[in-house]
């Protein structure tokens, strides 16, 4: 089972309110600040994400992701997963990202003791982890209202 390390099912039934500070300051001590993974959880958050595109070439996996929503406005963003790449589905194929109705309930980053980086994401349809030689916001943009 993929298990959160911070933002955990006691976090979700309101047992552990310290759990997102905690988490920010581990980004901060763990990546430095400024740095892409404390952006993603400070500045521009996965929750109620949609994974629009996926993109897997030999090395790495791109997921575009609209984030926002109606009071903000809407923007595409690029989390890029440099290699080696590996995703571990709980519950789903990776291919079922980009279906109807997937959203992104919560996410965090880690790091690994060997260097690694660790993308937990628990998603409407199962849990999905992301371990990667490195990770990087790519293009950004913002989505026209219609």
């Amino acid at each position: 089972m993929i298990r959160m390390r911070f933002l955990t099912p006691a976090w979700e039934r309101g047992r552990d309110e310290d759990a997102p500070a905690r988490l920010l300051a581990h980004l901060g001590a763990t990546f430095g600040e400024p740095s892409d993974p404390l952006r993603l959880a400070t500045e521009i958050g996965l929750h109620d994400g949609i994974v629009r595109r996926l993109t897997r070439t030999r090395r790495d996996l791109v997921l575009r992701v609209t984030t926002g929503h109606l009071g903000i406005g809407y923007r595409d963003v690029d989390l890029v997963y440099r290699g080696p790449v590996a995703a571990r589905c709980e519950g789903f194929d990776l291919v079922d990202l980009t279906g109807p109705g997937v959203e992104i309930l919560r996410d965090e980053i880690d790091r690994r003791d060997d260097g690694a980086i660790v993308h937990r994401m628990r998603l409407t349809i199962g849990g999905l982890e992301i371990v990667a030689g490195g990770f990087a916001l790519g293009r950004i943009a913002e989505r026209r209202r219609r």
